[in-house]
């Protein structure tokens, strides 16, 4: 008695949970390189979350330079 209303409710609950992207914006990777001032190949040492009073938040990352192909870095540098 109460399968087709508790189906008919998930099926309700599924649809309307659906995600849209209004604007997507397909990049080739050519055209990011192209217009990059940087390019490089990095491995990830260190995350840190900064929480400045009354500011946003942010994330500062340390990597290790693997290779440097469009600038010159230092061996481990910050974004």
């Amino acid at each position: 008695m109460h399968k087709p209303f508790v189906v008919s409710l998930m099926l309700g609950i599924s649809v309307a949970a659906s995600a849209v992207c209004s604007e997507p914006q397909p990049r080739m990777v050519c055209a990011e390189y192209f217009q990059s001032q940087a390019v490089v190949v990095a491995k990830l040492i260190q995350t840190t979350h900064h929480v400045p009073k009354d500011e946003r938040d942010s994330y500062a990352c340390e990597l290790r330079l693997e290779k440097a192909i469009r600038v010159t870095v230092p061996p481990t540098f910050k974004i």
